[in-house]
């Protein structure tokens, strides 16, 4: 099963917490592709590299909780 993301905050809304004004648009439009499926694109890059088995990023998340708590 495919994870939703949630829509990405626009721009304006990025730069109001203080994201400079292209960094913002650059954000914002990334993460719009990663959304629409752009970036879903799967290769053996990970496993030819490092001899492991890609993983998800659910799983990714979940393994290394502890280090995303503030």
């Amino acid at each position: 099963m495919r994870a939703r993301l949630r829509s990405v905050r626009p721009p304006a809304r990025l730069e109001c917490q203080g994201l400079p004004v292209p960094a913002a648009r650059d954000l914002a439009e990334l993460m719009a592709q990663v959304e629409d499926g752009r970036w879903s694109t799967l290769t053996t890059a990970v496993e030819d590299l490092t001899g492991r088995a890609p993983r998800s990023l659910a799983r990714f998340l979940a393994e290394h909780a502890s280090a995303f708590r503030l």
